[in-house]
Order: C-alpha cells, then sequence, then structure tokens
C-alpha cells in the first residue's frame, strides 16, 4: 500500500523533468450524484467527507513527458461501473509544484497495475481542499 506522505515531493521544474515516473494528485468535489454513490464513493473509493460535501482523490501517474503531453487532455477514471470522472493536468507545472501535487513515482510505478494508496484523508483535506474553501 503506497502512502503520499512518504513519496519524494517535486520541487522544481528540472526536478520533475530528471526524474523517471511522476504521480500527479489533486482531490475532486463530488457532486450531482445520489447519497449512495456517496456513500460507496467513501468506504470504497478513499473518498471523503468534509463540511457536508464528499472528496474524492485523483491520481494520474505516468512519465513527465506524458504528463505534459496530455495536459488539459480530459482522462476518464473509471470507479467500479457506475460512475467515471475526468481527471486532467492543466500543464501549469508551476501552479502544480507550489501547491504540492507533484511526487516521485519511480520506485513503485507498474505500468498496468491499480493503484492501492492507504487512506491519507487529513493529508488530501489540508493540501488539495482546505487551501480552496472559500
Amino acid at each position: 500500500m503506497i502512502e503520499i506522505s512518504k513519496l519524494p515531493l517535486i520541487k522544481t521544474p528540472e526536478e520533475f523533468f530528471s526524474v523517471d515516473k511522476v504521480l500527479f494528485v489533486d482531490v475532486v468535489e463530488v457532486k450531482g450524484i445520489i447519497d449512495g454513490l456517496k456513500d460507496r464513493l467513501v468506504n470504497d473509493y478513499n473518498g471523503f467527507r468534509h463540511k457536508g460535501r464528499v472528496y474524492l482523490p485523483l491520481f494520474l501517474k505516468g512519465s513527465p513527458e506524458i504528463l505534459i503531453k496530455n495536459a488539459k487532455r480530459n482522462i476518464p477514471q473509471r470507479i467500479n461501473n457506475w460512475f467515471t470522472l475526468s481527471v486532467c493536468f492543466d500543464g501549469d507545472l508551476l501552479h502544480a509544484i507550489h501547491w504540492k501535487k507533484l511526487y516521485d513515482f519511480s520506485e513503485h510505478y507498474k505500468q498496468n497495475s491499480p493503484l492501492d494508496f492507504k487512506n491519507e484523508t487529513s493529508l488530501l483535506l489540508e493540501r488539495y481542499v482546505l487551501p480552496f474553501l472559500k
């Protein structure tokens, strides 16, 4: 099981392009689905609740070049057979580095295996939700 908090954080553009594989992490608020599906996201897919809202962590993995090449391209992330989210890296490398969304994933990368992350709700909430709440 992979712990995001233990992955090396990418701190500069030079470091980003020097690693073999990267992990892009973000969180999305899930809206417009019924409560039962929200409960499944929380219980089965590392989703979490904060102030009545449901959030789901999103991950993109691959080489730095592929992440940049696919910038602004929506990549569907299927949640079982009943829910699909579109994940997108907007291409703003400095923004992603500033908000601590990029990690060196070289050691854990396996091309065709599913990602199995430890649930680190407090880290995800602190880094990817609270700074953006109004």
